[in-house]
C-alpha cells in the first residue's frame, strides 16, 4: 500500500510539474545556422528567456517552465520576429520563411498566438494602403489637381482607417477572453 502511495504522489508531482512546462519547435526555410532568441515582453522592457541555434534542416526546438500565460517575441532580430502568447502546458508549432518571418510564418497549439497573427496581417493591409496614399500624395506634388487628389486621398485614408477600427472593434468583441485583445487595444 505504501508503495502504491508514494507511486501515486510521484506521479501527481510528474503531471503537475510537466502541465507548466512549453514547448515551441519548428522548422523554417533560410534559417539553417541562425539563432532564435524568446523574450517575455514586461512592462518596461524585454528579458530573454531562451535560445537556440536552427538545424541545418532548419529545425528548432525550445522548452521552459511557466505559470501564467504571458506575450512572448520570438525573433532572429529585430525585423524578422513574432508575437506569441504562452500558456503554461502548451505546445507550438511554427513553421515560416526566417527571412520575412513576421509576415511568413504559421502557428500552431496556441490559439491566442493564432489571433495575433490574424489581426497582424489585418493591420500590415492597412497599413500597405495608406503607404500606397502616401505614395499616390507624393507622386501627385506640383500637379494642377493636388486639391482635388488631396481631398480623394483623404476620403480614402477615412474609409481605410474606419475598416481598421471596425476590424479591431469586431476582433475585440469576437475574442474577449483572449489576451490577443489586450494588443488589439494598444495599436
Amino acid at each position: 500500500m505504501r508503495k502504491i502511495l508514494i507511486i501515486l504522489v510521484v506521479t501527481l508531482f510528474v503531471a503537475s510539474c510537466s502541465k507548466d512546462g512549453y514547448k515551441i519547435s519548428g522548422i523554417l526555410d533560410n534559417a539553417a545556422g541562425n539563432t532564435l532568441t524568446l523574450e517575455l515582453v514586461k512592462t518596461q522592457s524585454l528579458e530573454t528567456v531562451d535560445s537556440v541555434v536552427i538545424d541545418a534542416s532548419g529545425q528548432f526546438e525550445m522548452k521552459g517552465e511557466l505559470e501564467n500565460a504571458d506575450y512572448f517575441l520570438l525573433k532572429k532580430d529585430q525585423k524578422n520576429l513574432i508575437t506569441l502568447i504562452l500558456e503554461p502546458g502548451q505546445h507550438l508549432t511554427i513553421t515560416g520563411d526566417l527571412e520575412n518571418f513576421a509576415k511568413n510564418y504559421d502557428v500552431t497549439g496556441s490559439a491566442g498566438s493564432k489571433l495575433v497573427k490574424e489581426f497582424n496581417t489585418y493591420l500590415d493591409e492597412t497599413l500597405s494602403k495608406i503607404t500606397e496614399l502616401n505614395k499616390i500624395y507624393s507622386d501627385s506634388l506640383g500637379s494642377p489637381n493636388m486639391a482635388e487628389i488631396v481631398n480623394d486621398l483623404r476620403m480614402r485614408s477615412e474609409i481605410i482607417l474606419e475598416e481598421q477600427r471596425a476590424f479591431s472593434a469586431e476582433f475585440i468583441k469576437n475574442n474577449t477572453g483572449s489576451l490577443a485583445c489586450l494588443l488589439v487595444l494598444y495599436q
